[in-house]
């Protein structure tokens, strides 16, 4: 929060939907987590998946991105992961939670396979 601009070369950021508004162990630093990175990084990298946000106070967003990158005049190029390696890799799993939780449709079938 304290960075000059463009200060860092590379910020990247995993899991950015549980970001902050503001920094501190009290929520009261700074302005805004996501305003701070991209006003300190030359080129800021943002990994966020905004159905998997877990308390009140993760307020990261696309949106919030997307509004703070312009606001700063910075090229926004969006991408979607299209794998990951968690669970083993295992796409599979994930789509069966996905549908199970109601994330997202699948072609798996609601239920339990144990």
């Amino acid at each position: 929060m304290n960075s000059d601009e463009n200060e860092i070369a590379v910020i990247l950021v995993d899991e950015a939907h549980r970001l902050n508004e503001k920094s501190g162990l009290y929520g009261n630093l700074g302005e805004n987590q996501t305003k701070e990175i991209i006003h300190a990084a030359k080129f800021s990298i943002f990994f966020i998946d905004e159905l998997q946000r877990v308390t009140s106070k993760d307020v990261g967003s696309i949106a919030e991105i997307e509004h703070f990158a312009k606001e700063a005049g910075a090229a926004i190029t969006k991408m979607k992961l299209e794998s990951q390696f968690r669970c083993n890799g295992s796409d599979g799993y994930l789509a069966w939670i996905d549908n199970l939780l109601g994330i997202r449709d699948t072609a798996n079938e609601l239920g339990l396979w144990w």
